[in-house]
């Protein structure tokens, strides 16, 4: 009896071994679908993932979509992602936690530098809205959209148009290179006049104005817009 049992054991392991080497077989070739953009969640599921608990859920989200793409181990390069869709996720994370920086450090310093340079847009995008809810905090991301925007896209237009709306921001104690950025930006652009009127505008209506940035707008409309006095005598 004992060895009879034991002989059904032994066929049982031998059949069960041949199912698992045969299915390995068949299944080896065979990788997991993974998703490099996950789906952006409704937010009735984000209500349900929640569980009431806002804060906790947005750092589960910042983790989870700073590694997205990167897992199972295998790396995804930042030109697979779809930025339309991440771009969606910044605003979310925002609608989770707008105080926080980490959703726009992640989309300025990890995302905004993938080599497809017009998905860097969709960045530029959500880091001026980001700023938009609280710019006496935030104002130090519109400053790295224009950079972006000068740097990495290349739309000149983009980024003075940037440069005039961080300069505008009605925020006490900006350093007074946020009202200078319209004018290092027109100069790159060719427009010397306009530049030279902004930084003549700057020294002429910042009270306290420190001698060293004084010195520094005068020396920077000499040798790179050009002295306005020699310019007339030439005329």
């Amino acid at each position: 009896m004992n060895i009879k049992k034991i002989s059904l054991t032994n066929i049982l392991l031998f059949v069960f071994l041949f199912l698992q080497i045969a299915f390995w077989n068949i299944t080896k070739e065979k990788k997991p679908e993974w998703t490099v953009s996950p789906e952006v969640p409704s937010a009735r599921m984000v209500n349900v993932m929640a569980l009431g608990d806002n804060q906790f859920l947005f750092r589960i989200l910042c983790f989870y979509l700073q590694n997205a793409g990167d897992s199972g181990g295998r790396f995804s390069s930042l030109t697979k992602y779809d930025y339309s869709a991440l771009e969606e996720w910044f605003y979310l994370l925002d609608e989770l936690d707008s105080k926080s920086n980490y959703t726009a450090a992640m989309a300025a310093y990890y995302y905004g530098v993938t080599p497809k340079t017009e998905d860097v847009r969709h960045v530029v995008r959500y880091l001026r809205s980001h700023v938009d809810k609280n710019p006496a905090k935030k104002w130090r991301w519109l400053a790295h959209a224009a950079y972006l925007a000068k740097h990495r896209i290349k739309d000149e237009k983009l980024a003075l148009e940037i440069a005039k709306e961080l300069a505008g921001l009605d925020v006490p104690n900006m350093p007074l290179w946020t009202r200078q950025m319209p004018a290092f930006i027109l100069s790159d652009m060719g427009d010397k006049e306009a530049a030279r009127t902004i930084m003549t505008v700057i020294m002429g209506t910042t009270p306290d104005l420190p001698e060293t940035e004084v010195r520094f707008m005068q020396n920077y409309i000499k040798h790179h817009l050009g002295d306005l006095k020699q310019k007339e005598k030439a005329k």
